[in-house]
């Protein structure tokens, strides 16, 4: 394929090659603030996460954005361990190669700003950023964010740790501030992060200590291959082809509006689980 585009597209293979901007595409470099002191660079660079580093001679690290590859900034919101929310413009990134659906840090740039704020694991229970179609959502669990195939009181996840046998913490609950609570709380977490503080540093100065967070006890991965968090009971399944048909079949047994019919046909293979998802959301509110 390399030497089909450099042949084909000599421009293309030398601006993938040195990881130049192509005509077109326009690059920004934005200062990254609230990087923690202990985060460790990767391994010989001076990179905190691809393509955030400090450049030789400067203290504060930077992101050129608008580069083909790189992550993209664009709009979204960041729902911070704590509950103040963080809107603006959003990047996501994974530190070496992961699932498709897994990010590890988020960079944020909020409403009004010009520098970038770093959102690393555990900082926030949810990240959000405007896709091609529509929003995509990613919660927080483990030591990362796990993109969500479906949203809604049953939401639905890949699991991106099947095939190992250790445990993770579950889903974790956001915690539930009115409006102005929130703007409030943002306003707070904005300033501290102004003055130079790390996320979770202004957390703690904002009285917004992770402890507040309902942590939803941990589940054993061994062999599972999708994750159902139920937002009213708070309950994560693990769900794999052999217990998809009765896991499935409780959580329906708990829906007398759900068609008997309907149901049978979506429990009959795990091939359907986002089917069985969306028809839950739609019947068991």
């Amino acid at each position: 394929m390399k030497s089909v585009i450099s042949l084909q597209y000599p421009l293309l293979a030398l601006v993938l090659s040195l990881g130049l901007s192509a005509p077109g595409w326009s690059a920004e470099r934005v200062n990254v603030r609230g990087i923690p002191a202990d985060t460790p660079f990767i391994a010989n660079t001076r990179c905190y996460l691809p393509f955030v580093c400090i450049r030789k001679g400067e203290e504060t690290p930077g992101f050129e954005f608008g580069v083909y590859g790189r992550p993209k900034f664009a709009p979204g919101d960041v729902l911070l361990a704590g509950g103040g929310r963080l809107s603006g413009r959003v990047a996501l990134f994974q530190k070496g190669n992961d699932w498709e659906f897994v990010r590890h840090a988020a960079l944020v740039i909020p409403e009004g700003e010009t520098d970038a704020f770093y959102v690393g694991p555990g900082d926030a229970v949810i990240l959000r950023q405007q896709g091609k179609e529509a929003m995509d959502v990613y919660d927080s669990y483990g030591g990362l964010y796990l993109k969500r195939l479906i949203s809604g009181p049953l939401r639905l996840s890949y699991n991106p740790v099947a095939g190992t046998s250790h445990s993770l913490s579950s889903f974790v609950s956001p915690v539930v501030l009115d409006d102005l609570q929130q703007r409030a709380a943002a306003e707070t977490l904005l300033q501290q992060l102004k003055s130079g503080k790390s996320v979770r540093e202004s957390m703690e100065v904002a009285n917004l200590k992770q402890s507040v967070i309902n942590a939803i006890g941990s589940i054993e991965i061994t062999d599972k291959e999708y994750l159902v968090y139920n937002e009213a009971t708070k309950e994560t399944l693990a769900i794999n082809g052999d217990n998809y048909s009765q896991k499935m079949g409780a959580v329906f047994a708990a829906c007398p509006k759900a068609d008997a019919g309907e149901v049978k046909g979506l429990l009959k293979s795990m091939k359907r689980i986002e089917a069985a998802v969306g028809y839950w959301n739609s019947v068991c509110l």
